[in-house]
């Protein structure tokens, strides 16, 4: 959830260039990210997060229950 709102948050910034006080930090102003680019991030981190993060925590999470870890 945390890495879609800032990342929903800076691409609208970087789309619309707005709200201009926080556009004013950007450090490269006269970089433009076309659009399939930003399609084909979105495909690459949906792969990512149900692909590999998603495995990966199933299986360790019979290891962190056998520790006696909590998962929140």
């Amino acid at each position: 959830m945390t890495y879609w709102g800032l990342g929903l948050l800076m691409m609208r910034l970087d789309l619309t260039q707005s709200p201009g006080w926080l556009y004013s930090y950007k450090i490269q102003k006269n970089q433009k990210v076309p659009w399939n680019e930003y399609i084909s991030c979105v495909k690459t981190v949906l792969f990512n997060q149900h692909f590999v993060n998603l495995p990966c925590f199933l299986l360790v999470y019979p290891f962190y229950m056998h520790a006696g870890l909590t998962v929140t």
